[in-house]
């Protein structure tokens, strides 16, 4: 199986053909670590199909994030459980399981997410 994990992030990317994957990999972790986590399985095919805003990683001076719920949560529960964000701040947009967010780099400590992001494993999100 070919891996590389993503900049200290959580998250795995990687090669399988595998039956059942998220239960392979939360049982994997559960013998090797003795944890007990949920496993959000993404493939190549699915993300690239995604309808990526206009606006999302156009602009080199500000942070853009691709935030991925994880199961049972959905992008939509995330987003309606958030405080409401600062549209002169941020851009936030909802497309399928992830939240796109975007805010200029200097105001980033300002922001709704920027401040949430330290807390992501209370919304049940990973952010890329």
């Amino acid at each position: 199986m070919d891996v590389k994990t993503c900049i200290n992030s959580e998250n795995i990317i990687f090669r399988s053909s595998r039956d059942n994957l998220p239960f392979f990999c939360q049982n994997l972790i559960k013998d090797k670590f003795g944890l007990e986590l949920t496993c959000q399985i993404l493939s190549a095919e699915g993300l690239f199909r995604l309808a990526v805003p206009k606006w999302f990683n156009q602009d080199s001076d500000s942070k853009h994030n691709a935030i991925f719920t994880i199961h049972p949560w959905t992008a939509r529960d995330v987003s309606e459980r958030m405080p409401i964000i600062k549209l002169e701040l941020e851009r936030v947009a909802v497309v399928d399981e992830v939240l796109f967010w975007t805010c200029s780099k200097k105001n980033f400590s300002k922001t709704t997410y920027g401040k949430l992001a330290l807390k992501s494993k209370g919304y049940a999100m990973t952010i890329v």
